[in-house]
């Protein structure tokens, strides 16, 4: 199974989070992956009719509705800003959440 990663030697504002919501759409991506660090400074998707999703936990590949979320082992997660963003984006029907051990 082919898999793409976006990685970059920056800390923040790099539009990596960008990038990956643009390659989870055009490749239909299978899932989304959060993976190494906690809560950031987010993720910022602007919409060409004027909507904005912004995430600070969430990893925003899962704008592709089939795409499913991952959170890797070892990543921080603050129970209460990743559950406020799941429920803000109606995601806990349309994709499914796991923690992976």
């Amino acid at each position: 199974m082919p898999a793409i990663i976006v990685v970059d030697a920056f800390w923040g504002d790099s539009g990596k989070g960008k990038i990956a919501a643009y390659v989870a759409q055009k490749h239909k991506a299978a899932y989304a992956v959060r993976a190494g660090t906690g809560t950031n400074a987010g993720h910022s998707i602007y919409f060409d009719n004027g909507d904005t999703i912004q995430t600070h936990q969430l990893p925003c590949g899962w704008l592709h509705p089939q795409t499913q979320l991952r959170v890797g082992s070892g990543v921080a997660v603050d129970p209460e800003l990743f559950f406020r963003e799941t429920d803000q984006y109606a995601l806990q029907g349309r994709a499914k959440v796991d923690f992976l051990a």
